[in-house]
């Protein structure tokens, strides 16, 4: 997902984990995956619990919680167009 503010990515789940659902229904998933968010810490729903062919990216959920927690913040390291690795040194030393 794309930050309307920013026009930059959402910050990716710092971790992920599958979650065994207790009463899921017959249609339901008995196992759902989620992510960590880096902000708030709480695990969000990375998929839908209905055990159906998802028409729409399995990261809606993550996508629609990082709208309205993340608020601009972003994990450490992130935010910058270049990767400072030594290719990059190699190139800001000729310039």
């Amino acid at each position: 997902g794309i930050c309307a503010a920013t026009g930059r990515p959402f910050s990716p789940p710092l971790a992920f984990r599958t979650v065994t659902r207790n009463k899921a229904a017959k249609m339901d998933r008995s196992k759902i995956q989620e992510g960590k968010c880096h902000k708030c810490s709480k695990w969000v729903a990375v998929e839908g619990i209905k055990d159906v062919e998802v028409k729409v990216c399995l990261k809606f959920f993550l996508w629609k919680h990082a709208a309205l927690c993340h608020r601009g913040s972003s994990i450490k390291g992130e935010g910058d167009w270049f990767e400072d690795d030594s290719v990059f040194k190699q190139l800001s030393g000729v310039y």
